[in-house]
């Protein structure tokens, strides 16, 4: 059982980390040059990423807690650095694509403060949201031990109210 719940945890990291190295990046470039190029909202992209932080955390929440956490510390951190590695070879091809649509973008915009500081709150959201996959494995385990409570609790009710009104008085 250990060694199944072991296995599930490093696939779930696998396939999350792997999805993240992409999905992060993107994220990061539809929060900063979608908000100026496009008008993508920078709180649809924030939610976007707290959503798939917390589904990661839930999915990892379904598993015994220290291996939920195990699982969960090796996404969050595993998933940072590959983004990282993800955002070097996104962010050139997007910006080189940015650049064929509009040399406005890259005169006005790059070379505006404001393009840098939007990156780094955007990697600052994106760190706060892997903490955030930490909480949501926190919760899921927390409603999964309380509804084990509930059940066991109404078992053992259900069994005292049966034994109390039984014919057989031994």
């Amino acid at each position: 059982m250990e060694i199944e719940e072991n296995e599930r945890s490093m696939k779930y990291f696998m396939i999350f980390a792997l999805i993240s190295a992409a999905l992060l990046p993107l994220l990061g470039e539809l929060y900063v040059v979608g908000g100026f190029y496009c008008g993508v909202s920078q709180a649809l992209v924030t939610v976007l990423l707290f959503i798939w932080t917390a589904g990661a955390g839930g999915v990892f929440g379904r598993l015994a807690a220290k291996k939920a956490m195990l699982g969960c510390a090796a996404f969050a951190l595993s998933s940072l650095v590959l983004s990282m590695v993800g955002f070097a070879v996104i962010h050139p091809v997007i910006k080189r694509q940015t650049n064929d649509f509009s040399e406005y973008f890259d005169k006005v915009y790059t070379a505006n403060t404001d393009y840098y500081i939007d990156w780094i709150f955007y990697w600052v959201k994106a760190v706060a949201g892997l903490g955030l996959s930490f909480l949501a494995a926190f919760v899921v385990i927390g409603i999964r031990k309380l509804t084990g409570k509930i059940a066991e609790n109404d078992a053992k009710t259900s069994s005292a109210i049966d034994n109390a009104f039984s014919e057989n008085d031994e």
